[in-house]
């Protein structure tokens, strides 16, 4: 797989944009702050689909794949990504902004002073690495100060799916990337910048899943009663670790640590912490349909839009928690 990742904005910069939405570093901010008021983009899990496999180049292992490349842009939104267990990745960094940047793949084992440098403005970087270890990982850009730079929004979320028969099949995949966002304000009325005092104190103005405070209230995740529904979770931070819940439910497995060794599950456990910078994958089976908040169960967390609904069944209506 081939990924090409860019740099777009200065995190010092903030402004409106030609459709009127709030620049924060390089996120944009809508008109409510960092709700959405469109369905998720990134929540589904992205496949690395077995029609566009080939061998790639002599002795090639028949697990190697060369897919059209993937460009992204670093953005909380919809920055999820899928690859096999054994794939060879390729990672080319093009820094468009005004500061140095790079990025660190969590599911890489390779040297970082080669493979993460600082890329200048106007410059790239490339680097490979083979995904061997399955699970759900954090990537981020790893250039000082760190804290400043995912608190901007520059992460996301790569799932290495484990060879077949290691889990079972599940009817839904969802990734859901947690965050917190330290801002001169709550960017309702005006423009926000980051703000390193409140970082450094642990004080977020919001919360999220996949950047944006609450909008999986509004637009609940999807399943029908008795499904294996998956969770893929990343704790993005830069600080804050995430308490993964279902409200109504026990979680049937859980791989904490996103450890898919099945020997090393848990199973029917009520909350699992994910720690800053860590994965955790979550089967659940639910029969009754209903609304079922998936939350982080520090709730402080939900008060600032760390919150979700997962709907069984199609039922009508909504609930706060």
């Amino acid at each position: 797989m081939t990924l090409r990742i860019e740099t777009r904005y200065d995190e010092r910069g903030s402004g409106d944009d030609a459709h009127g939405r709030r620049k924060v570093g390089n996120l944009l901010v809508g008109k409510h702050a960092l709700h959405r008021d469109e369905h998720a983009v990134c929540p589904e899990m992205p496949r690395a689909r077995g029609d566009e496999r080939r061998e790639v180049g002599e002795g090639a292992r028949n697990h190697d794949v060369e897919r059209r490349a993937r460009h992204i842009v670093f953005d909380p939104r919809d920055d999820c990504l899928g690859v096999r267990q054994g794939q060879l990745v390729k990672i080319t960094l093009t820094n468009n902004g005004a500061i140095p940047h790079s990025v660190d793949f969590h599911a890489a084992r390779i040297a970082p002073n080669k493979a993460f440098t600082d890329v200048l403005p106007g410059k790239s970087v490339s680097y490979t690495f083979r995904a061997n270890d399955p699970g759900v990982f954090m990537y981020h850009c790893g250039t000082k100060p760190v804290l400043m730079h995912i608190a901007n929004g520059m992460y996301g979320a790569i799932v290495v799916e484990p060879k077949p028969g290691v889990l079972p099949p599940a009817d839904r995949n969802y990734v859901l990337v947690a965050s917190e966002w330290y801002l001169s304000s709550d960017g309702l009325k005006a423009p926000a910048q980051f703000d390193m005092a409140k970082a450094h104190a642990r004080q977020p103005d919001w919360m999220t899943f996949n950047g944006y405070a609450g909008q999986y209230v509004k637009h609940p995740l999807t399943a029908n009663p008795g499904d294996l529904v998956r969770f893929w979770v990343v704790d993005a931070g830069p600080s804050l670790d995430t308490d993964f819940h279902i409200v109504g439910t026990i979680l049937n497995t859980a791989y904490p640590f996103g450890d898919l060794n099945p020997a090393d599950a848990l199973h029917n456990v009520q909350t699992v912490t994910v720690p800053a910078g860590g994965g955790g994958v979550f089967d659940v089976k639910i029969d009754d349909p209903g609304l079922y908040p998936f939350v982080s169960h520090a709730f402080a967390a939900v008060d600032e839009g760390q919150v979700g609904l997962l709907n069984v069944g199609n039922v009508k209506g909504t609930m706060s928690h």
